[in-house]
Formats: C-alpha cells, structure tokens, sequence
C-alpha cells in the first residue's frame, strides 16, 4: 500500500503549505520507488575498455530469489560491481558476446559473492544436465577466477552449470585447469525464460591470499556456450597474447579480509569385506584366501599457516571410492603406459613440484601409511613445496617367505621456486626415494623400483616469458645406488622454446638423459638419450556458421645414443577441421623408424633399423547436448615387440581404432562407452599376431548433487598366436558398483561392491601350482565389499 494515499485521505482540508508539503513528499516517495526499479546510480560499474573493478563491500548477501526476473534489481540495489562488457575469446577473438552476460561481485567478512545473470535467446538449447560434481565441461557455465596473489601465476577457479553442479579448479599457465583441488563453498542457479540465474558464494576459508590490509587481486570472469563454441570472458582475454593471467584484470577494494583460524580435519572410517581373494604374491603357490570383515579408520588434515602456508597431512590414507583408470590399450608397448594420478593428496597442489625435468610422479608410490605436504608462499614471491612419505607395497605385495616381505620404501621432495619479473621464475627441487631392501630381484611390477636402494636427484630449473615466447628448461644431477651396491650417476637436461597466438602455435625442446641417469620419483622411460622435438600448428579461421576454422599440425622427433646412433625418428602431419557445434574431424598420418639393439633385445645380432608409418581418421563431436562422439581409425605398419622366444622382433601390418560415447538420455543420466581394438599380423603372411579388445561403460545417475549410483563394467581380451609371440592369453571381466552421498568435498558416504574375472586356470590355483592361463572360462578371483564415511570438520 502507497503510504501517501493514507495521508491524503486522512486529511482532506488543509492549508496550502501542508499541501506542498504533501506533494514533496509523493515525489520523494515516487523518486524512491522509481530507483528501486532502476540500476542504482550507487552501483560500481566497470567502464568499457577498462580491466579495473574495484569490489564492493556489502551488507547482506544477494537474494536468489530476488535475482530470478533476471532484471538485475537485487543485486544492483546492493551496490555490488556490475560488469556486463563480456568480449569473445573464443570463436570470434575479440568480439563482443552474442549472448548478453551481466555480473555483479561483492564481499562481506566471510564471503565473496558472484552473481551472474546468464541471458539466453535460445533456452531450450542451454545444455543443462544432472551430473557429477566437476563433471560439467560440456555444459553450458559460468565461472569465476581469482589470482588471489595477484602474482599472475596461480588462480582459483570456480564454476557451475544451470543446476548449480560445482567444479573447482587450480589455474597454472603452465598446465592450465587442474580439477585435484577441492574446497568447500555455496552456489545456487536455476534456468528462466531469459536465460538462467547463478551465484557464488566462496568463503574467504576456503582461498589463499596474503595478509595485507588492503589487497589487489588479479580477476577473470568466463562464461561457456559449448553449442556455440563460444567462450567469453571479462576482461578480453585473447589468443593473440600467450597465457591467460597476465591478461585477468585487477580487482581492487578489499580492506581487512582475513580468513580466520582455518584448521581442517576428515577423519573416515572404512568398513571392508573380502570373502574371496586370489593371493598371488607367489606366482609359483597361488590360493584363495576368505580375508574377514575389517574395521579400519584414518585421517586426512590440513592447517593454513599464515594465511599462506598449507600443511597436509594424512595418516592411513584410503583410497577405495577412486574411480578406476581409463583404459589404454598396454599390450605391445615397448615403455610403461602413462597413467595419471587421481588420488586426492597427491593430486592437490601438484603443480608446485612440476619441473621441465620430472621428478614427481607420485603413482611410484603405490600404498602409502602416511603423508606430509606442506604447499604455498614462504614471501610475496617464493613459493615451496615440501612433501614426504612412505611407500608399503614392495614389503606388502611379496610372499611372507620374500626377503622384502614386511619393508618399505620412503619418498621426499623439497621444492622451492622464485618468481620475479613477468611470470618469469627461477627453481630449486631435491628429490629423494631410499628403500633398503635384498639384493635378489624382486617380483614386483615395479621391478626397477624394488631393486634400487636410493635414488637421489637435485636440480635447477627456470622459466622466462618475452612477450608471446617463453623459454623454460631444467637440468638435474641424479645418484643411484643399486641394491647390490651398484652406483650409478648422471645427469638429465631439458630445454624448451615456445610461442603461440590466435593463427599458430609453435614449440621445440631438447632432451638429454646420460647414461647413469635414473629417475626413481618422475616419469622417466630410459637414460642414454639425446631428443629433439618440434611441433607447429595454424589456423585458417572462418567464423562461419558451419566452419569455425581448419589448419594443419605438424611434428618432428629425433632420438640418438651418446655414441651416435640414431634410435628413433617420426614425422608426422595432420589436417583438422572445427565446425560448429564442438565438432572436429581431419586425417593424420605419420612416417619414421626405430632402431633396436643387442642390449634391448638379445636375440640380436646387431642393430637394426625398423621402419613405420601410420594413416588415421578422426572426428569428435557433440552435435546434440545428449550425445558425444569422439573416434579414430587407423592403420599402417608398426613393430612387434613381443615375439616369441629366441625370435628377433617383427616388422608387423597393424589396424586400430578407438571409440567413446556418451550418451544422456535423460538429464540425471551419464552413460559412457568405450571401445578400444589393436590387431596385429604378420607383414608377409597375414597371420594375426594378437587381436586386443577392451570395452568399458559406466553409467551413472545423478539423483541430485549429493546422491548418484554408479557402475561400471569392463571387458578386456589379448587373444595372442602363441606359436610365434610371447603373449598370454588374457580375458578379464570387472564390475564395480559405487553410491555416493556427498555433501562437500569431505564429507561423504561411500558404499561400494567389486568383483573381478580372470582365465586363470582353477586347477592351478587348488593344487597350488604355478599360475597358468586358459582360453575358458573366467573364474572369479577377487569380490568385496566397503562402507567409507567420513566429515569434514572445519574451525
């Protein structure tokens, strides 16, 4: 009810004063509603052309409710910052958006706030679906970045999609998006007949910063529109300039923000039953073990030490709700298959051990009983990296009866890195692996591993940017004592140049491992190693409304032994096309040769030279919102590293193919498939060699963003000719059923069930005889069953 008609009815007869009073008084009121409905000229707003926002420190936090007639009422009436000049990175670089993004940004004591009001001329388009956390990437999303250092190496990363599913990130220029960070914060979005409605709710607890009393942080706002390949981001962020945080803008205003005392613990407790066990430790005895039900507990921690410091530590880590690994097909490959961490610990703030050289692949270990790490800023511009554990599985994956039964391995790293200038860096790493086990070889998948009683390496490295190139490299002295006491020592060098922009991207390294170089800790393939690379890619860009733009990528590698000898070489080329609604297809095709010697394979005679190539077909695509696409297919010549005994390798005819599709066939519904084949035969008469198969779906439903049932099922099959290769024949069959209640990151129930198949041969195992395989049938050789919960308590 309008106040001033009560007035007015009330008092009918009144002199001519009162009366202008009266009528001052309707056009106050009148100039009060009407700035109620209209943008308050008290709002920040950010002027077009500038990267500065300074944020506005407010009251109350924004009503969503308030926010759904997407009118911008709310969060306006405020005075939170208003930034609605939102420009294209993606596919028009530098364009204005071409759906209206309005976003307003604020703090109280506790919390930073981002409203965003995502306009949309095609709502039944908006790519919307109930999905795991963090597993938004094909959705339609807002997010915000904040380079809370304001040092432009490191930033925060938050975003969601329309149902308020959460993902979390660690920026880094050097390895862009990295989802192994987790923290707790407050988000809310919902779809509208304009568009749809987000906002953000991050509490200062939950972010790193310094502890000035007026601070300036480096600020990136992004919203995606995967249907349109679009990205657009304030302030302009462009592929004409290399890296993406030197080009953020400059958030300023924040006065006295702390985040308190930040103490976190998880403690969990797991509740295990296997009631059938295949226990091959000793390959030569094997038996079915009945393990009974177990009870066990553990505790993850973390402490913010003056606001810049983060110390982990974990004791009794557990790691059972880990999802298994994607497949890669290992079969025939001649080094290790690369398979990446997804253990959280590990995971978190990897990127402060990342070198040119690696030193930290922390899947070496395997089965720890405690962790320490200790991550963040020593000063404004000294970053270090301390991290240390043990390792349990040599001493625990061996029969009783082996001299390493019981013992384990340690693992350190020391990390210290000094930024100067823009984004240039110079770092130190020392990083150590010690286990004092026997000198016989030891039957572990890690073999290498097992036998070596400490490896230790220390290196230097440097990062240094000059306009659009960057030049990094790193060079480490490693020592390593064998068990039998054996020293080896060498050194490793890399060295990197790369440039990029909108049309191109260019880059070339070299690679130097001398002959005593091991690493223990990193990724590492074999020493006595000079390699240089080269890559290049262009982009003829279009824009159209079918084609986005096309290009050729090409690549160069060389390989030599300290002694001269050419080892490896391969050039390869392909040509792409990117067309609308995220889909790319093109052919590559590739063309080199392998040198193998005595001292790899000792059934020959000398070296030999081994010539390759490869022809391939590929396209991705997500047309539809439901469906995704992504396949290759392929064949040429290639080599057979796994010949029979006393055989030399092969040249061999090879065709393989991949597949993957997800499909969502209803909103809370994710299935994804895939299909991976590689067929070998014989050059000259056609022989198969080996066919090798895995398929694998995981359906998962998303009940709400706490709730989701999921399975996976895989099916994988090396079917070999033994007569002429060494290979076994291997048929497996895995079902893994997981639910999971989750809050927030650390506060979870798990409830899961896996059984596993293999065609191991049953009469082998009762009569405790040395394993062998069989063509049929799978027998089951491993089934439990495990309750984890844990809470996150946060002061």
């Amino acid at each position: 009810m309008n106040p001033t008609r009560r007035v007015l009815k009330s008092r009918p007869l009144l002199s001519v004063p009162i009366v202008l009073l009266t009528f001052a008084v309707i056009a106050s009121t009148q100039t009060m509603v009407a700035r109620a409905k209209t943008p308050s000229t008290a709002t920040p707003v950010v002027e077009e052309g500038t990267k500065t926002a300074r944020i506005a420190k407010i009251s109350r936090p924004p009503n969503f409710e308030a926010m759904l007639p997407m009118d911008g009422v709310e969060p306006e009436s405020l005075g939170m910052t208003k930034i609605d000049k939102f420009t294209q990175t993606d596919p028009d670089d530098g364009k204005p958006a071409t759906q209206r993004t309005v976003a307003y940004i604020g703090y109280d004591a506790k919390n930073i706030y981002v409203a965003y009001l995502a306009f949309d001329t095609d709502t039944k388009s908006i790519r919307s679906h109930m999905v795991r956390r963090e597993m938004i990437d094909q959705e339609d999303q807002v997010g915000v970045i904040f380079d809370s250092f304001h040092d432009k190496r490191r930033g925060y990363a938050f975003f969601l999609n329309p149902l308020a599913v959460q993902q979390e990130a660690i920026w880094t220029e050097e390895n862009g998006f990295d989802l192994a960070w987790d923290t707790v914060w407050n988000s809310r979005a919902k779809l509208t007949d304009k568009g749809w409605v987000a906002i953000f709710e991050i509490p200062f607890k939950s972010l790193r910063f310094s502890n000035a009393a007026q601070q300036d942080w480096g600020l990136w706002l992004q919203r995606d529109t995967p249907r349109k390949n679009e990205s657009d981001t304030w302030p302009a962020i462009t592929h004409r300039v290399h890296g993406r945080l030197n080009q953020a803008g400059t958030l300023t205003g924040f006065e006295n923000i702390s985040p308190g005392r930040n103490m976190q613990f998880v403690p969990y407790s797991l509740f295990t039953s296997n009631n059938h066990v295949l226990d091959a430790r000793n390959e030569d005895a094997p038996f079915f073990t009945s393990k009974p039900a177990k009870l066990d507990a553990g505790l993850d921690s973390k402490v913010i030490i003056k606001d810049k410091l983060v110390l982990d530590v974990t004791v009794n880590p557990d790691f059972s709700q880990v999802e298994s690994d994607q497949p890669q097909i290992t079969t025939n490959q001649r080094f290790e298959v690369f398979f990446p961490e997804k253990r959280p610990f590990f995971q978190e703030n990897a990127n402060f051990f990342a070198t040119p050289v690696d030193l930290y692949f922390t899947r070496r270990i395997i089965d720890p009983q405690f962790g320490l790490r200790l991550t963040g800023k020593l000063a404004e511009k000294t970053d270090i990296g301390l991290l240390a554990s043990d390792d349990q599985s040599v001493g625990k994956f061996v029969d009783v009866n082996d001299p390493n039964y019981n013992k384990r391995a340690y693992f350190g790293i020391v990390r210290l890195n000094q930024n100067f200038g823009n984004q240039n860096s110079f770092g130190f790493i020392y990083a150590d692996r010690e286990f004092k086990g026997a000198t016989e070889d030891c039957t572990l998948p890690t073999e290498a591993l097992c036998q070596t009683r400490s490896n230790r390496a220390v290196g230097i490295d440097f990062r240094y940017r000059r306009k659009n190139w960057i030049a990094l490299g790193g060079a480490v002295r490693a020592s390593t004592r064998l068990q039998d006491g054996t020293l080896l020592e060498g050194n490793g060098i890399r060295l990197r140049l790369e440039t990029g922009a909108r049309t191109y991207d260019f880059n070339t390294e070299y690679n130097d491992n001398t002959e005593g170089f091991r690493n223990r800790t990193g990724s590492f393939r074999r020493p006595d190693i000079r390699r240089t690379s080269s890559y290049a890619d262009y982009k003829f860009w279009h824009n159209g409304k079918f084609l986005v733009w096309h290009g050729p990528e090409i690549e160069m590698n060389n390989a030599w032994s300290h002694d001269g000898a050419n080892l490896e070489t391969e050039y390869s080329a392909d040509y792409r096309f990117n067309v609308a609604r995220s889909t790319v297809f093109g052919v590559w095709a590739n063309t080199g040769s392998s040198t193998l010697r005595p001292t790899d394979f000792d059934t020959l005679p000398r070296d030999r030279r081994y010539p390759f190539w490869h022809q391939e077909f590929f396209f991705n695509s997500q047309v539809f919102s439901w469906l995704q696409f992504d396949t290759n297919f392929g064949h040429g010549e290639d080599i057979n590293f796994e010949p029979a005994a006393n055989f030399q390798p092969q040249r061999a005819t090879t065709h393989y193919n991949t597949v993957n599709v997800t499909v969502r066939p209803i909103p809370k519904l994710t299935v994804d498939n895939t299909y991976l084949r590689t067929h070998l035969q014989d050059l000259h008469s056609g022989v198969t060699l080996f066919d090798d198969h895995i398929i694998r779906t995981k359906w998962n439903y998303q009940v709400n963003r706490e709730l989701s049932f999921r399975t996976i099922l895989q099916y994988n099959a090396t079917l070999p000719n033994q007569q002429i290769t060494d290979l076994d024949i291997k048929k497996g069959l895995n079902a893994d059923f997981l639910v999971t209640y989750l809050i927030h990151p650390g506060t979870a129930l798990y409830v899961g069930y896996n059984s596993d198949y293999q065609n191991w041969d049953l009469q082998d195992i009762q009569h405790h005889n040395p394993l062998e395989r069989v063509r049929r049938p799978l027998i089951n050789d491993g089934r439990g069953f495990f309750v984890k919960l844990s809470y996150l308590f946060r002061f």
